[in-house]
């Protein structure tokens, strides 16, 4: 059976909370250019009444059930199995706490019919609360760090010759060609095992892994506030040793053994002589020995998720040239 793919794009919207709900649907149904369809799934106590906003809504919009996986990785991937009959040229990733401006599908299509469906495309995202201040203009790993290109810069400082690793998938906007290739490696395209921390970046090196690169469109804008910022600021313990989790998680699954051990180690170098001492980063409090325990929790807990860990990707990875791989995961970016 030949499957007709339908033009332009789909996007996938998961969301627990009627009122970001709300606020997200508004700019998605307001872009200049209309998206094919809005597929959202529900989950949490709040699952009626979205399916009730939804049904409301003056756009084509379907409702995917969240199969009991209440994650955001595990939700995407039901959206993308729904929408796998009948699928479009590309899928935006919105989270429901993002509020895209209503140029942003315009800018984000023109750009990829420039550019073709080799690339994913990141947003230019500032904060809700500072909208001259940039959040994320997409994610690179330097020496192994997980980080925001244009992080707490003013957005007038932000060029458009950043050619990060991904996408944020807070907006992302991503060639289905690029799904569809990770779907016939790995059922999970998003991992659920990520809790959303470094899922971007898991996200991500898949695609680079199918051939599919990433470029920055700073005409495509949106704004996001955020788990830390909802948070005042500060992460929680729990918070942390996922993050730290996820970070480990994300070496094992995509690098050679000799490259992931030296990631470790300075991972390990950073823990001892640096967060023992000062704290971790939007985690203050968390310090000393405590730091040092949450750190290996994190370790023994990713053993036990590296267990159910295809090494499809490891081996993707060592037919990457050397010096390609490592910038991947050392040098920052690669174009």
């Amino acid at each position: 059976m030949v499957i007709r793919r339908q033009r332009g794009a789909v996007v996938v919207l998961v969301s627990g909370n009627v009122k970001r709900l709300k606020t997200a649907l508004r700019a998605i149904c307001g872009q200049n250019m209309k998206f094919n369809k809005v597929v959202v799934v529900p989950w949490g106590n709040e699952r009626e009444n979205i399916k009730r906003i939804v049904k409301e809504q003056q756009i084509t919009t379907e409702v995917v059930s969240s199969s009991g996986d209440n994650t955001l990785e595990g939700s995407r991937n039901n959206a993308l199995r729904a929408i796998a009959n009948d699928p479009p040229d590309w899928v935006a990733f919105i989270d429901d706490d993002t509020i895209i401006d209503p140029s942003w599908l315009c800018e984000m299509m023109r750009t990829g019919k420039a550019l073709g469906n080799k690339f994913a495309f990141a947003s230019l995202v500032r904060y809700v609360s500072k909208p001259n201040i940039v959040q994320s203009a997409g994610h690179i790993l330097f020496e192994g760090r997980p980080l925001d290109c244009g992080y707490g810069k003013p957005t007038s400082a932000i060029c458009t010759t950043y050619s990060p690793l991904c996408p944020c998938g807070n907006s992302a906007f991503v060639p289905w060609e690029g799904i569809e290739k990770i779907s016939c490696l790995d059922e999970n395209v998003w991992d659920p095992r990520f809790e959303q921390w470094q899922a971007c970046f898991d996200f991500g090196l898949k695609l680079r892994l199918v051939d599919v690169s990433c470029r920055f469109v700073r005409s495509a804008l949106a704004k996001h506030e955020g788990l830390i910022e909802r948070q005042k600021g500060v992460l929680g313990k729990e918070d942390v040793r996922k993050q730290l989790r996820s970070r480990i998680l994300l070496y094992d699954k995509f690098y050679p053994v000799a490259e992931r051990t030296e990631v470790i180690k300075v991972l390990e170098k950073r823990v001892y002589e640096k967060w023992k001492e000062a704290g971790y980063p939007n985690a203050r409090s968390l310090r000393g020995e405590e730091m040092v325990e949450t750190f290996k929790s994190a370790l023994a807990e990713e053993k036990k998720l590296k267990k159910m860990e295809s090494d499809i990707w490891v081996k993707k990875m060592e037919r990457m040239n050397e010096v390609c791989r490592r910038a991947l995961l050392f040098g920052g970016s690669m174009v």
